[in-house]
């Protein structure tokens, strides 16, 4: 009888090693419960951990898991709950909550569909963010890559953000700053002779400058 029961008493300590099982003090194994990790431990021990702050784990599972970005896990016996993006929500990795994305940012579910609209670029600062060309950028839809424009150049979509590309200011225009919705007008009396130009020149003596260039030679008196 005493080996019958030392028999028993080794299957039951067997069966509590199951990944997903803990032993609850009683002599039997139960399945995790849900928000906890059932780990084995040493080999035949079991141990009962909660899950922390945006992890989860259902009934039985042998380990918490992360929150899957564009999710949300308010409680770590639940499975997780999917961020409205429709309505602007989106949610890093981990989230017990989703966040509301500012008006110059788009959240998508994948790095592939940033760029859906053509001055959008991606970075990889949250869950798949993709944000609005700043004035003074280019973004490619195809690269989803940001450039910063050089001196002369500027990039505005009239809709306050970047473009796609940055334009060069042309020549007999000044482009002072790179957030521009078009290039200036050189004033009466000055002119550029080449493209990208931040300023403009002062006409030279016995010259005549219209429209941002020399147009004539000045006659005689």
């Amino acid at each position: 009888m005493a080996i019958l029961a030392c028999i028993l008493a080794r299957e039951t300590l067997a069966a509590c090693t199951i990944p997903g099982t803990y032993d609850d003090g009683s002599g039997g194994c139960n399945a995790c419960p849900a928000g906890k990790s059932c780990n084995i431990v040493g080999g035949n021990l079991v141990s009962d951990n909660n899950c922390n702050g945006g992890e989860y784990s259902l009934k039985g599972e042998v380990s918490c898991t992360q929150c899957p970005a564009g999710y949300e896990c308010p409680s770590p016996s639940s499975t997780p709950v999917l961020c409205d993006a429709t309505n602007g929500k989106f949610s890093a990795a981990g989230s017990t909550s989703c966040s509301t994305k500012s008006a110059n940012i788009n959240t998508y579910t994948s790095e592939t569909t940033c760029g859906l609209t053509n001055n959008e670029y991606f970075r990889n600062d949250l869950a798949y963010r993709c944000h609005k060309c700043p004035l003074g950028s280019a973004c490619d839809a195809g690269t989803k890559q940001k450039t910063d424009c050089t001196a002369g150049q500027y990039s505005n979509d009239n809709s306050g953000y970047g473009s796609t590309a940055c334009q060069d200011c042309p020549s007999t225009n000044y482009c002072p700053s790179k957030t521009l919705a078009s290039p200036l007008s050189c004033l009466a009396g000055t002119y550029t002779d080449s493209q990208n130009q931040v300023g403009c020149t002062n006409c030279p003596a016995d010259k005549a400058c219209t429209g941002g260039s020399i147009s004539s030679n000045c006659g005689a008196g």
